[in-house]
């Protein structure tokens, strides 16, 4: 019996198959060619991980601009909310005289309803426009339904909140 022959292929090795002199079928050749990796996968291994860890940091990013958008809208809904407030708190006479115009726009806008009075950077954070808009309403003059749109851009593209309400004016 030759020493590969009884070398076997599986299993405990004997001393004797431990030899590099095993005709090809010693230690060195039996551990390179029977057990580990080959180069095709672990590349395959290599690509499986890199889609999975690009499709977590997509997700991920996905996740921050969703965020950013929530947290416009809330922004937005405050300013309409803020304004409608105000509108309601109003005299007869201030809101006759507010709504006779018919419509005012307020553009450059911060989260919290104030004017930028600078140029450039120092207005980035200006993104939101308010338009309010009066339509009076039928039998009654001092009853007007009113309409507040607050309007941003960012990298997604314009956006906008609109709200209604049915004021009638306080009498003072």
């Amino acid at each position: 019996m030759t020493v590969s022959a009884h070398c076997p292929r599986l299993g405990p090795v004997p001393r004797d198959c431990l030899s590099l002199a095993g005709q090809g079928r010693g230690f060195l050749s039996r551990s390179f060619g029977r057990s580990g990796f080959t180069m095709v996968e672990l590349l395959i291994t290599i690509l499986v991980l890199t889609l999975g860890c690009l499709a977590v940091v997509r997700l991920h990013v996905n996740a921050l601009k969703s965020a950013h958008l929530a947290d416009n809208i809330t922004a937005a809904t405050f300013l309409a909310e803020a304004e409608l407030e105000r509108l309601k708190s109003l005299s007869q006479a201030t809101l006759q005289t507010e709504s006779s115009s018919g419509t005012i726009t307020s553009t450059g806008l911060d989260r919290l309803g104030r004017t930028c009075t600078g140029v450039g950077l120092a207005c980035s954070n200006y993104i939101f426009n308010r338009t309010v808009s009066f339509h009076p309403r039928v039998p009654t003059t001092l009853s007007h339904q009113v309409e507040v749109v607050i309007d941003w851009r960012d990298s997604a593209g314009p956006h906008s909140v609109v709200h209604w309400a049915a004021l009638t004016a306080l009498a003072f």
